[in-house]
């Protein structure tokens, strides 16, 4: 049962002490004028990696889990500690994709999870970085050290990618039969 519950083995929920990367993840889904708009930032302390927006229908869930992924999809074969501010995000790696995978990705009531192929875009992801580590930061504070400096540009790059039109990479995402509503 444990190789079928393990993510990875060697996946940590604290920062690396000489990583390749520092990344900092946001997803964001919000109204404006009566209109969703929905995106992701992936960024470092200073620089934005990539920003682009999501399909208006998916949640800020979906968003945030779609950032981890490319976050780590942008790490591969690389070591890197990868911030989030999300509870949500944090949480589905080490608590819930472990009973999820044991349970075919369905709920007791046999249904598919939601996000279930945001969920399983994740899973693949996470072995992409040669090491990773999924660290959980505080959101909107006015500390001023790398970590809130980071976090706070990737909020920033999350809400200016969000309002923006589809682009083509994102824009196919839109079309996949199990996206989240």
């Amino acid at each position: 049962v444990s190789s079928v519950l393990c993510v990875r083995e060697d996946l940590l929920d604290m920062p690396l002490a000489n990583p390749d990367l520092i990344l900092f993840t946001d997803g964001s889904s919000f109204y404006s004028e009566g209109q969703r708009f929905a995106g992701y930032a992936v960024t470092s302390q200073w620089d934005i990696i990539e920003a682009a927006s999501l399909p208006g229908n998916w949640g800020a869930q979906a968003a945030e889990l779609y950032a981890l992924a490319r976050a780590c999809q942008l790490a591969t074969g690389k070591t890197v500690s990868i911030y989030t501010d999300s509870h949500y995000a944090f949480g589905v790696i080490p608590c819930h994709i472990h009973l999820w995978r044991f349970c075919g990705f369905q709920t007791a009531t046999g249904k598919p999870i939601q996000h279930v192929t945001l969920v399983h875009r994740l899973l693949n992801a996470l072995q992409a970085p040669r090491t990773v580590a999924i660290v959980h930061c505080r959101a909107h504070t006015r500390e001023n050290t790398p970590v809130t400096q980071g976090n706070a540009l990737a909020d920033q790059a999350t809400k200016a990618a969000a309002i923006q039109p589809l682009a083509l990479p994102t824009l196919a995402l839109a079309s996949t039969p199990f996206l989240p509503l």
